[in-house]
């Protein structure tokens, strides 16, 4: 039975009778005995379960704090619950204190908010809270909240961002390392190829056979040596994944021509015939990235040469379909075991350790090979047979060159062609041998040439001699090139001077920030005099018009 008593009194107080209700509540003992139980139930889940569980009640006082609570935190239930001063042990800087109160009073429905509390040993934690004040599973609660001690994730995500930030530190020092490397490099192998080249433009019957085949092996393994190096930087920046394929309109057939008259030097010391057979459908213009092209093409008809002993080198190339190209280069070599041939494009890979003893190489080749190609939108693959040859094929994605303007200007006809006159060339170069070598050739062109070893003089010579172009080091001591055109953009005397770029640092795709800077044109070392001169040309017949 459950009884109720209300005392009647009157406007004295004084007892005037007694209200009495008396119900039979055997019928709701059952439900209410179950909801006692789902409530024992319900604390006994919220004391054991794995994340952490708090309530409030009105005044935000804790009531409730489970064992994951005291096994993160250290503190117990007994030091919580209930206690006026929790919220100051938990959080004892008196302003971040005030902040999480705030927070707690002003918005009970808070989602994904981290709090960092201090432990009973000291340590500092953060715990994300999870809070849905919606709906209340216990009598007096005023809100609630579950949490994930995401200290651990947080502190592994900080190592992994200053990891990520050392890497990218490290990646930098090495780019830079390597630029700095390939300028050091680059800048004496351009001495060597030019000094070596005016001994045989010089030699005419003053040299004997036996020195003219020195001059010769001094060229070649410079070249050698140039080739390795720039292999090296691009294996590193197709690690980083910072390679980029640079498109331009270009002529197939005269590249090829260039490519094979490079080589006829390492042919003729074998006993192999070269045979060069591009198919007539190829329009006589590309749009595709020359260099690279000329690069892979270039590996692949080195080791075809390598490789080859005697015999023939055929080098094809077809249309199988349109913007598609196919080059095939063949050769009657040692030919590649079958079983050898997957991992060919793996980097540093050698079939076996007498190849690398007999023939050297890197193993770089063939895997900067394959990264090219597949940037150029193509693939690479080889087919061989051990004691018959092997045959290297890859395909490129190209456009036809009408899809593009020509933007250097023909020239006029009827104007005079500057390259029958002599000109008047500064040349800004702080490398001496460089310089010597650059004079040499300019002067036998019939061309005169002011050399100046840094910024400063250049600017001085600009201002006591009239110049028809300058040739631009990028690298220079106390001025880099880049900072002197943009001086001599902005000056008052002959800002619009030709200006070509030498650079020994990079390929094409810094011909943006040349640009950019203020300069007309770009030439890599070690400089092919003939491309040199082309542009020399170009610029001032462009200025003429």
């Amino acid at each position: 039975m459950e009884r109720i008593k209300i005392l009647i009194k009157d406007n004295i107080f004084k007892l005037k009778g007694i209200f009495q209700k008396i119900t039979d509540i055997t019928q709701r003992q059952p439900a209410m005995r179950g909801l006692e139980q789902s409530e024992q139930q319900l604390r006994r889940v919220m004391t054991h379960m794995p994340v952490a569980m708090v309530a409030f009640n009105d005044n935000f006082d804790f009531i409730v704090w489970n064992r994951e609570c005291e096994r993160i935190t250290g503190y117990t239930h007994s030091d919580i619950v209930a206690n006026p001063h929790a919220f100051a042990i938990l959080y004892p800087d008196p302003g971040y204190r005030r902040q999480v109160l705030d927070r707690l009073k002003s918005d009970t429905d808070f989602r994904d908010v981290e709090f960092t509390l201090v432990c009973k040993d000291g340590r500092h934690k953060i715990i994300r809270w999870f809070s849905i004040a919606s709906s209340y599973p216990m009598p007096g609660w005023k809100s609630w909240a579950i949490g994930i001690d995401v200290t651990e994730k947080k502190r592994l995500g900080q190592q992994l961002r200053e990891k990520s930030i050392a890497a990218e530190k490290a990646y930098q020092a090495k780019s830079d390392f390597l630029a700095n490397m390939s300028h050091e490099i680059r800048t004496p192998i351009s001495a060597l190829i030019g000094l070596s080249q005016m001994l045989q433009e010089q030699s005419n019957g003053i040299l004997n056979p036996r020195q003219m085949e020195c001059v010769n092996n001094i060229l070649e393994s410079s070249n050698r040596l140039l080739y390795l190096v720039t292999g090296i930087l691009d294996f590193s920046k197709i690690e980083a994944g910072k390679m980029e394929i640079h498109t331009n309109p270009f002529d197939l057939k005269k590249l090829m021509a260039q490519i094979t008259q490079s080589m006829k030097g390492m042919i003729e010391d074998k006993n192999i015939n070269l045979n060069v057979t591009p198919a007539p459908d190829i329009p006589p213009k590309l749009i595709a990235d020359e260099y690279r092209i000329e690069q892979v093409l270039r590996n692949l008809l080195n080791n075809a040469v390598k490789f080859t002993e005697k015999g023939l080198i055929t080098v094809s190339v077809e249309m199988p379909e349109n913007e598609l190209l196919l080059f095939k280069v063949t050769d009657t070599g040692v030919g590649i075991p079958k079983d050898k041939q997957a991992r060919l494009f793996e980097k540093f890979y050698q079939v076996d350790a007498t190849y690398s003893k007999k023939y050297a190489g890197t193993g770089l080749g063939l895997a900067i090979s394959k990264e090219l190609v597949e940037l150029m939108g193509g693939t690479i693959g080889c087919e061989s047979e051990p004691g018959k040859g092997s045959t290297f094929y890859f395909s490129i994605v190209f456009k036809a060159v009408q899809e593009i303007r020509k933007s250097t200007p023909e020239p006029v006809s009827g104007n005079q062609d500057v390259s029958d006159h002599s000109l008047n060339i500064l040349l800004a170069e702080d490398d001496e041998m460089n310089a010597k070598v650059m004079t040499y050739f300019l002067k036998r062109k019939g061309h005169a040439t002011t050399i100046a070893h840094d910024g400063r003089q250049a600017m001085d010579a600009l201002e006591q001699a009239h110049f028809d172009i300058i040739l631009m080091d990028i690298q220079m001591p106390g001025m880099s090139g880049i900072e002197l055109t943009r001086r001599i953009r902005n000056s008052a005397s002959r800002p619009d001077i030709p200006i070509i770029a030498l650079t020994a640092y990079t390929k094409k795709w810094d011909r943006d920030k040349f640009i950019e800077a203020g300069m007309d044109d770009y030439i890599s070392k070690p400089v092919d005099t003939d491309t040199l001169l082309k542009k020399i040309y170009q610029q001032l017949n462009t200025n003429n018009h």
